[in-house]
């Protein structure tokens, strides 16, 4: 899936966020050790963060349906470290337990955590990654704004971490 930032960027430069699910490794190594995608990736993107995220193995997560008048789809990212996966695991799993009814009600449709994929032989990372898909960008600003969520929130990562903001992108892209 493709989106681009909410806030247009203060410089004339754009983003993109590509949002791919991949049930293979061996798959996506073979798709991105293509010469033909690294030319194609190199005329869109003056650089990259190709970074690869697997499911934060005890986080809870979820996925609801969408009203069927309800078609804005916004991404929304935080993206950090964490002092340990056991810790944030607790406190994330509290947090969300706590609020997901008030998140449904503001417009939230989906929950899922990640950490950054080690390569192999290497430690395990506390580098931490959440997506929420929502249906409505004053709802969710409403909802990340409010004093409860900011404290558990602020309590889950070592430092502040980078947030942002994601919708479709106007125009004809293919997605599959």
């Amino acid at each position: 899936m493709v989106y681009v930032p909410t806030e247009r960027p203060k410089s004339r430069a754009g983003e993109l966020l590509f949002l791919d699910l991949w049930n293979s490794m061996n798959g996506l190594n073979q798709f991105f050790a293509n010469p033909q995608v690294q030319e194609q990736g190199g005329r869109i993107f003056r650089t990259r963060d190709p970074v690869v995220w697997a499911p934060a193995e005890g986080f809870n997560t979820y996925h609801l349906p969408a009203p069927a008048s309800k078609t804005d789809r916004i991404v929304a990212i935080v993206r950090g470290m964490v002092r340990s996966r056991a810790e944030a695991r607790r406190q994330h799993n509290a947090l969300l337990a706590k609020r997901v009814n008030k998140s449904r009600m503001t417009g939230n449709m989906s929950h899922e955590a990640y950490f950054k994929l080690a390569p192999p032989g290497t430690p395990e990372t506390l580098e931490f990654l959440a997506v929420d898909v929502w249906m409505n960008t004053a709802e969710m600003n409403n909802y990340y704004r409010d004093p409860e969520f900011q404290r558990g929130f602020q309590e889950l990562f070592t430092a502040p971490p980078t947030t942002s903001a994601w919708s479709h992108p106007n125009g004809e892209w293919v997605e599959w």
